[in-house]
């Protein structure tokens, strides 16, 4: 989840076009107004409002508000409303909002400053505010958006707050039906998503807060395998995407950012943003070009074909081989030879010298076949990690296969994932 920055444009219709976030603009806005604000020549606040489209101009006003108000108290200055009303007579509403918040919860803002100043991650965004609630610190950023700390105003819980892309019509229509038939998937291994809310043009989604660390670092601490860990979560990450397969919901960017692994152990898949709510949309997929990330995507995704469960079950595989190694079965500098390296070339044993324990290099090679027909089914998989060579689900291609064991309640769990991906297909 760390792209470099997208390009800002003054202009955010076009910077839109360019694949720019909406809230990016904000963002870079905020972040020129702190950088020239004591310079004796700075454009007046509301030379900055006009830069933006109208939709966004109320949002971009409440980020330099805040700034501007806090900065000005900190300097032993009193700046009043009536300044500002003068300026920008078109906002007043929201002026005297933001002047209210400002002096509700300026204590509050010193506390989370502090509180978040003693993590090894304080990273404080620009732009503070989006919708009702205030943005803490950037978690993370990726294809889809950026990922902030974020606290309601009024309410004072926690969650994160994704940032969503600018969409036309269609497109945003699809992802809120997407994201109602996922509020109502509610399993111990996958994020649990609260709201999807606006703020003028800027879309956003709220869901749990993770504390924790990625898949990758947790079953490889300090670069090596810990294969008890890799043991225990394993089963975890197959029951999330089982659970997601059963409601007929393909992931299409399964990574090991995207797959959390909080203090007590527990697996959480993240990030929704691609997922196909049809297990066969491959028109949909096709319509909307590449997408995903290329070092865990799967042939048959790269050449925009019919994408299935199988197709959630290589990333899953690339992240295995990931984590047995600590490298990506297929390499390539830029992502263009990297789909070529795919399209053609079988992906590389595991080296002899990691030590993978042979029953998971097994697993991970049969999951990267590159013919998805090939790879094993969920069936198999499961049966695969639970150490069970008589699984409860019956299946025609059912085998004993070598065991993996991990926590009771976890692989319970998972069976119950497997006999509902079974019972909707």
């Amino acid at each position: 989840m760390n792209p470099s920055s997208p390009k800002h444009n003054a202009d955010p219709d076009v910077a839109s076009g360019d694949g720019c976030f909406p809230f990016e603009a904000i963002q870079e806005l905020c972040t020129t107004f702190v950088q020239q604000s004591d310079l004796p020549d700075r454009p007046p606040l509301h030379s900055y409002i006009y830069k933006v489209a109208a939709a966004a101009q109320p949002t971009l006003l409440r980020n330099l508000l805040h700034i501007e108000i806090a900065r000005r108290r900190a300097n032993g200055e009193q700046p009043a409303a009536d300044e500002y009303l003068n300026e920008l007579p078109s906002h007043a509403t929201l002026i005297k909002q933001v002047f209210l918040e400002s002096t509700s919860f300026s204590q509050i803002e010193v506390e989370s400053h502090s509180e978040l100043a003693t993590t090894g991650s304080f990273q404080m965004p620009s732009a503070r505010h989006l919708g009702s609630f205030r943005l803490l610190r950037e978690l993370g950023r990726g294809g889809m958006g950026a990922v902030f700390e974020a606290e309601h105003l009024v309410r004072g819980h926690r969650v994160a707050l994704k940032t969503l892309p600018t969409w036309d019509g269609s497109r945003l229509h699809r992802f809120k039906r997407e994201f109602r038939s996922l509020t109502h998937v509610n399993h111990p291994n996958l994020i649990g998503l609260h709201s999807l809310e606006s703020d003028g043009s800027h879309w956003f989604l709220t869901m749990d807060l993770i504390e924790g660390t990625d898949f990758l670092s947790y079953v490889r601490p300090k670069g090596m395998l810990d294969e008890d860990r890799l043991r225990s979560t394993l089963p975890q990450l197959v029951a999330g995407v089982l659970a997601l397969h059963g409601q007929h919901i393909i992931h299409r960017d399964l990574k090991p950012s995207n797959v959390m692994v909080n203090r007590e152990g527990r697996v959480i898949v993240l990030d929704f943003g691609l997922v196909l709510e049809d297990m066969n949309a491959s028109h949909v997929a096709s319509a909307e070009g590449v997408a995903g990330t290329p070092r865990y995507m799967s042939p048959e995704q790269i050449r925009q074909g019919n994408l299935t469960g199988a197709s959630d079950w290589y990333a899953v595989g690339v992240m295995l081989y990931e984590a047995l190694s600590g490298s990506t079965p297929h390499q390539g500098k830029i992502a263009l030879e990297l789909f070529r390296n795919k399209m053609d070339l079988e992906p590389a044993p595991l080296p002899e010298e990691c030590n993978a324990p042979p029953d998971l290099a097994d697993l991970a090679m049969r999951l990267l076949h590159r013919d998805p027909t090939s790879r094993p089914d969920a069936f198999q998989i499961a049966t695969f990690v639970t150490g069970s060579s008589s699984a409860s689900v019956e299946s025609p291609k059912s085998e004993a296969t070598t065991h993996l064991v991990g926590r009771q309640t976890q692989l319970e769990q998972l069976q119950a994932a497997l006999q509902h991906s079974y019972s909707e297909q």
